[in-house]
């Protein structure tokens, strides 16, 4: 249950970013952007996406330029995915180099 106590103020400044995605196609997609302060993590924003909601279905490419977006352009230290996402990977590796 969650409740005021579940919450706190979160800080301006990070030294690291992170993104986190829960990917799905027909299930809704949900990527959460962190920033590492103090050697604490918060989860800053969210991009989620449900296409049983919306009557629409996106592609590997729209959900990455929603991706970047939120992350603002700021430099991303660790990803992580739902590895039943394997052509969401592909195309973030290609974009990414790595």
């Amino acid at each position: 249950m969650i409740d005021k106590n579940n919450f706190c103020e979160v800080p301006d400044i990070f030294d690291k970013y992170a993104v986190s995605c829960g990917y799905g196609i027909i299930n809704p997609i949900s990527c959460g952007l962190w920033g590492e302060n103090n050697n604490i993590w918060y989860r800053i924003k969210e991009y989620y996406y449900n296409s049983k909601i919306e009557n629409k279905t996106l592609t590997d490419q729209e959900h990455y330029e929603n991706l970047l977006n939120l992350t603002e352009n700021k430099y991303i230290n660790y990803i992580t995915i739902d590895p039943s996402a394997s052509s969401f990977i592909t195309l973030i590796k290609k974009i990414w180099k790595i």
